[in-house]
């Protein structure tokens, strides 16, 4: 009776010996975070676990692998599994995973599938999941701005068009186009306000600016702020070239000095103009001038010969260059008028006195 007693003894704890080695390495898995987060259909993510032996032994061989189902697959550049080894007591060890979410997944939570394996005293496979939440976000992005140059000094409206290429409606959609920190003026309001943008819909806005009065490149700060289906904010920004020109404006006059034309090249325009030169004929004969650099509201005077009396023709061209290199021409016709020159009257008149006064003299003379 005491030996059958003794063999139930055995053979009971036999049969517990597997329960308290599953006891003994308590294996606690936990998805951290994952990236994006929520994630979306059609787009690839990045997901880490978190694995913890809380047991009272260490845990030899230990192999976590993904087992993924729809809606979810393992990046084919990554593995499945992942050999850890041995997984000490209370030291946490994180791996990360490359998954890609079908494109026809269903938004909510899904089940991402997992199992482990180690080989302490036996063979023993553990299988495990975790949820990942997935949500058609919406991905707001500028496609284009219209228009890039602007004159200076001018009225300018600049069309910006956005799209949602994400899988979500994007909601309370306010774009702000910040001029604070550049010489660009705003004309009325900063900030448009959309109600909705839907996945592949286009939208555009306009904004009313004053150039700066300098030409050059402003940079300004766009900022797109918006909402998703569960009502998070995103904020995405940009910065937009905007190109402000300006162009010399050249004129010219003429006058008569003596036998020569003094012909003025002008420049009216808001910018200056590099790399001046004129050429100008008269009289079958062509005279050419270097001017280089004229600025704005400046001017400079060449003078050329005449020859002869009456109505002269000159043919202006003057070549320039913008702020940005770029080659100009001005031409223009001008007609000049020289008098002929005639004797002074009193002249006659002085040398008429003096004969009248040696005449004058004389007589007193013969008179005496």
């Amino acid at each position: 009776m005491k030996q059958k007693n003794l063999l139930a003894l055995l053979t009971a704890v036999l049969l517990i010996l597997p329960i308290g080695f599953s006891a003994n390495t308590n294996m606690i898995v936990t998805l951290l975070r994952t990236s994006p987060s929520p994630v979306e259909p059609g787009q690839y993510a990045n997901v880490w676990f978190q694995i913890e032996n809380r047991g009272d032994m260490n845990a030899k061989n230990f192999v976590f692998t993904l087992t993924p189902k729809f809606p979810f697959s393992v990046y084919e550049g990554d593995s499945p599994e992942k050999y850890i080894g041995t997984l000490k007591m209370y030291e946490p060890v994180i791996v990360k995973y490359k998954i890609y979410v079908d494109e026809n997944a269903v938004e909510g939570w899904n089940e991402l599938d997992y199992k482990y394996s180690l080989t302490s005293f036996s063979n023993i496979t553990v299988y495990g999941k975790s949820e990942i939440y997935v949500t058609y976000a919406p991905q707001l992005q500028i496609i284009s701005v219209n228009p890039k140059d602007i004159e200076i000094m001018k009225k300018s409206y600049i069309n910006m068009s956005i799209i949602n290429l994400g899988h979500g409606e994007a909601r309370n959609v306010r774009v702000t186009f910040d001029t604070s920190s550049t010489d660009v003026k705003m004309m009325g309001s900063n900030t448009k306000y959309i109600k909705s943008i839907l996945p592949n819909e286009k939208v555009t806005v306009m904004f009313e600016i004053m150039s700066s009065d300098s030409n050059g490149v402003e940079i300004v700060p766009v900022h797109i702020t918006y909402e998703d289906n569960n009502g998070t904010i995103e904020t995405q920004n940009y910065n937009i070239g905007i190109n402000v020109y300006g162009e010399p404006n050249i004129d010219v006059v003429a006058e008569t000095s003596n036998n020569d034309a003094s012909v003025e090249i002008i420049n009216n325009g808001p910018v200056g103009a590099k790399f001046v030169e004129t050429s100008i004929l008269v009289d079958d004969q062509t005279h050419k001038f270097y001017i280089g650099d004229l600025n704005s509201d400046d001017f400079d005077i060449v003078d050329v010969p005449l020859s002869g009396y009456g109505t002269h023709k000159l043919n202006v061209n003057v070549t320039y260059k913008t702020p940005e290199l770029k080659e100009r021409k001005y031409s223009t016709t001008i007609s000049v008028l020289t008098a002929e020159k005639k004797s002074s009257p009193y002249g006659t008149i002085i040398v008429i006195v003096l004969v009248l006064v040696a005449i004058a003299i004389f007589w007193k003379k013969v008179k005496k």
